[in-house]
């Protein structure tokens, strides 16, 4: 561990310190923050629990789920739109603002499609997380450079070989940050639905 990390650690340990003092000792009253050892101890009775284990295993699948349906969808509307340039033009000002919209504003419009079971969770993290595989999959599909492009022509690749040796390797930056966010959005879907 770096200096700066043991330094990071120290300070966190010494809050942690210092907050339990001051609650043990009455400086923070007990109704607005519990000691981090009660806290603590309450986390795992809470983990202990067969219910709570369950809840967390349920909630683990619902964002599985959203992810892998936000990674299909996103990367597969992704490489459409990058076919159809007209389409993604008209596309371009409604994903750009996609974000602006409160998606959790169709919750009771999922419920009413899907009933009161997983399936609106899923769609709401889905709905967070496929809107960025599928700009993230645009950016990268835009970013191949003309000269492999051109390469690929030249030598006659088929459409396989070309996905494989030219578009793959060449967007797979933006692709894999594409994922990583549908992991983030898929949780923050699921969890606040």
């Amino acid at each position: 561990m770096t200096r700066a990390g043991l330094i990071r650690l120290a300070l966190i340990l010494g809050a942690l310190a210092l907050l339990e003092w001051a609650c043990r000792y009455g400086f923070v009253s007990r109704e607005a923050v519990i000691p981090p050892t009660v806290m603590l101890q309450g986390a795992w009775r809470a983990l202990a629990s067969e219910e709570t284990r369950g809840e967390i295993l349920w909630t683990l699948q619902n964002v599985a789920l959203s992810l892998v349906l936000s990674l299909i969808v996103g990367t597969a509307a992704g490489l459409l739109l990058h076919k159809a340039t007209r389409l993604r033009r008209a596309l371009d000002p409604l994903l750009a603002s996609y974000y602006a919209v409160p998606t959790f504003v169709f919750y009771p419009l999922f419920i009413v499609l899907f009933g009161l079971n997983r399936w609106p969770l899923i769609a709401i993290g889905f709905l967070f997380a496929v809107v960025a595989v599928l700009i993230n999959t645009l950016d990268g599909l835009a970013r191949i450079p003309r000269a492999f492009v051109r390469t690929a022509a030249v030598m006659r690749l088929t459409p396989a070989q070309y996905g494989v040796h030219i578009i793959l390797p060449a967007a797979a930056p933006w692709l894999f940050t594409g994922a990583k966010f549908a992991v983030s959005y898929s949780f923050i879907g699921v969890i606040a639905g």
